[in-house]
């Protein structure tokens, strides 16, 4: 939430993650059919279906499952590359000028001052600018929607295979 709010206001090249509110039409739909599902996990599960996907900008947008204006994940970069730019892109900035001017505005509990100008002033100190984070998030989102759909099927062949192979077997639950 803080660094989603801190890269907009500054103006910090990053992936922000978004989702959009639910289908209001699918959602007004299932009011009555939401009502038979108990409450707890399995209404938590089944309100699932109307969210829909996150995914990346380079924009300050709005993620409507955490309600926040602007939400920047990175608390993977081990795992995550786009985690890894993120941490790329504030260490730029918390290095420049303009940056240690901030945190020592903090720490002494000075007021703000951010304008356009120091906005603009800040563009072209990162290791990508906002266009080459735009490029790589198309090209990478092109492979990542491919991996996590081999996944995905990779997962229900094993499931299905497992549940196939304890067929007429009696378990316990």
């Amino acid at each position: 939430e803080v660094l989603g709010w801190l890269t907009a206001r500054y103006g910090i090249p990053v992936p922000y993650r978004a989702q959009r509110p639910p289908d209001s039409d699918k959602w007004a739909s299932s009011k009555a059919e939401l009502e038979t599902v108990p409450e707890g996990y399995c209404r938590t599960y089944y309100l699932r279906r109307f969210f829909g996907r996150s995914g990346l900008t380079v924009s300050p947008a709005s993620h409507w499952a955490l309600g926040l204006p602007a939400y920047v994940q990175w608390t993977s970069p081990i795992r995550r590359c786009y985690d890894l730019i993120v941490h790329q892109q504030l260490r730029c900035w918390l290095l420049s000028p303009r940056g240690q001017r901030e945190r020592r505005r903090v720490l002494f509990h000075q007021s703000p001052q951010v304008n356009d100008a120091s906005k603009q002033q800040a563009q072209g100190k990162y290791p990508y600018t906002r266009l080459q984070l735009k490029e790589l998030l198309r090209q990478k989102n092109k492979i990542i929607g491919g991996v996590s759909r081999l996944s995905f099927d990779c997962k229900r062949y094993w499931l299905l295979e497992a549940l196939r192979q304890a067929a007429g077997e009696e378990t316990r639950s």
